[in-house]
């Protein structure tokens, strides 16, 4: 199978990220990028034309690269799902049946809304799919627990990760009954794909200590080429980090990390931008986030921070399930594992979140309608 051009370093596609936490900017990936990124799902998946690949991912979400790819350079079976069967669980799974799908890749919290919905109790979920595939956004292994206890002894569970940036996935991680041990928390992004290389840095470009938490920066030949006519956010996020012939060149990611000095992993400790200062204290709020899920009857929650306060507030939109708590209820659970000093101030209750066209949670919305002026609780 080849895997080069002559054109290899030409732009293929633009794809734009999905503007949850600000204004879009158009990741220009080249050809090269895709069929780096199609070597890797070969080795590791073994694609071929006996598989029936699911596209539940909208083709402007990069998760689709993957989708498309992977099944046109191998041979593979295609299988689209339309938005519409997507919104229906008992539909959805029906589509993946009757395509006779044998592999799944999606973002988390469309598996979990199957799963919030008891869509897998259902004898019948699943049934040709033997390796579900997940990434774009974490998944709290206190929900994640369901999907393992029901599919991980007769399928392959799979956390990947990757920016747009980067051609969708840089790492990977096969989940097993070890990473269940805690209570909570998220699983490991896993190791880097062969052909990246990585840095974790402090802010002014320093290294971290072995087994420290820092920005990830990536390099390798699936990063991109830069952002579409935007030279200034390009020169801020893919940089030239040595002098060589040809200089190294990097993506930040704006992702914290930590990589376990004795087995390679990479551990996700959240973003950059998620990151407040609160009562003198660093705050990252997906950790917050993280706890909330793994509070009895929450399925969904957003942590924001609303500084303009008087005094400043950390607050809580939650998304429950049937058995909905309490505010006091959550924040006695929250004890456990939160210090004080993180504990929101004050909890919102929906019956779900808002979606992006990504399908992930909608953090832009709901920081407008919740961090300048919230409703009453």
């Amino acid at each position: 199978m080849e895997f080069s051009s002559p054109d290899g370093k030409r732009a293929a596609y633009v794809m734009y990220t999905s503007g949850s936490t600000g204004a879009p900017k158009g990741a220009v990936m080249s050809h090269d990028n895709v069929t780096h990124l199609v070597r890797w799902s070969v080795d590791a998946f073994d694609f071929g034309p006996g598989d029936v690949l699911t596209n539940v991912n909208p083709l402007y979400f990069d998760n689709s690269v993957f989708d498309v790819y992977s099944s046109l350079f191998t041979g593979a079976t295609l299988a689209p799902i339309t938005h519409l069967t997507a919104t229906s669980p008992q539909g959805l799974l029906d589509a993946v049946d009757r395509a006779g799908c044998t592999s799944w890749f999606s973002v988390p919290s469309l598996l979990m809304f199957l799963d919030s919905l008891k869509a897998f109790t259902c004898e019948h979920a699943f049934s040709t799919v033997g390796r579900l595939i997940f990434g774009g956004e974490g998944y709290p292994l206190a929900r994640l627990r369901n999907l393992f206890e029901r599919f991980g002894e007769r399928m392959e569970l799979v956390n990947v990760y990757g920016p747009t940036e980067c051609t969708c996935i840089a790492t990977a991680h096969q989940l097993t009954a070890e990473d269940f041990e805690g209570e909570w928390g998220l699983p490991p992004l896993g190791r880097l794909l062969p052909t990246f290389e990585q840095m974790i840095c402090e802010g002014d470009g320093s290294v971290v200590a072995p087994g420290g938490v820092g920005e990830l920066w990536l390099a390798g030949p699936q990063v991109g080429l830069g952002y579409h006519r935007d030279p200034e956010r390009t020169s801020e996020a893919f940089l030239c980090v040595t002098e060589s012939d040809p200089p190294l060149r990097m993506y930040r990611t704006g992702d914290l990390v930590r990589q376990d000095p004795d087995d390679g992993r990479l551990y996700f400790h959240g973003r950059i931008d998620y990151q407040i200062k609160h009562m003198g204290y660093r705050i990252e709020l997906g950790e917050i986030e993280t706890a909330l899920v793994a509070c009895a009857g929450v399925s969904e929650a957003v942590a924001l921070y609303r500084a303009a306060a008087e005094p400043p507030e950390i607050v809580a939109v939650v998304a429950c399930d049937s058995s909905a708590p309490t505010d006091r209820v959550l924040r006695h659970q929250l004890r456990d594992w939160l210090p004080r000093y993180m504990l929101p101030s004050r909890f919102f209750f929906q019956p779900t979140l808002p979606r992006n066209r990504n399908g992930k949670v909608d953090r832009l919305r709901l920081a407008k309608e919740y961090e300048s002026n919230p409703p009453r609780e």
